[in-house]
């Protein structure tokens, strides 16, 4: 009986037995090139390039950066308007400015940046809508010291009005608290300017 030898070659294909690919037919060409594709394209999707990871890190930075300058913008308006005196004037109004300022400092301790940010920008506004207000209240009390008679010009009545009203609608509608605070202000500054009684 004639001895069987087994080899590593008894399963190699034969030369020839795969036909080059230029000569496959074009279909199965465009099949493997087609799963091939897929299967690239599958990989790339699952993996974010390095770029985007990149990209949003460096605005996370930015926003950060920037929460940071409107923190600090929200100290040196605070401070304005605690040299105009608000802080004693309007103890409660400062302290409704004060909470939101510490929520937004929470907020950007959290990460929340952007919302950082808007609280941030709002305390701006605020702290620089009670320096007017003080600034006003101080005005009115100078004038009054100075000449008592001032009280009976219309304009004062009308500088009152607009200075309570500033103070009345500051928790509600900022802006027409800053104009209400503005023109009392204005108003003061002109009585001031005004010849005094003899």
């Amino acid at each position: 009986m004639t001895a069987l030898h087994w080899s590593g070659s008894f399963f190699a294909p034969r030369p020839g037995s795969f036909p080059p690919v230029d000569r496959l037919p074009l279909s199965t060409v465009a099949a493997l090139l087609s799963i091939l594709i897929s299967i690239g394209l599958s990989a790339c999707s699952t993996v974010p390039p390095r770029s985007s990871v990149q990209e949003a890190q460096a605005a996370r930075d930015d926003l950060s950066a920037a929460a940071e300058t409107w923190r600090l913008e929200v100290i040196d308006s605070r401070t304005t308007a605690e040299e105009a005196g608000a802080d004693g004037l309007f103890p409660n109004l400062y302290t409704s400015v004060q909470a939101e300022f510490n929520a937004s400092m929470d907020a950007e301790e959290g990460g929340g940046f952007e919302a950082a940010i808007a609280g941030y920008q709002g305390c701006v506004s605020l702290y620089g809508t009670l320096a007017r207000l003080a600034d006003a209240y101080r005005l009115r009390d100078e004038l009054a010291a100075e000449d008592p008679s001032v009280r009976e010009n219309p304009d004062w009545l009308a500088a009152g009005g607009e200075l309570e009203a500033g103070i009345g609608a500051f928790l509600n509608d900022d802006r027409l608290s800053s104009d209400s605070a503005e023109e009392a202000l204005a108003i003061y500054m002109r009585l001031q300017k005004a010849p005094r009684s003899p």
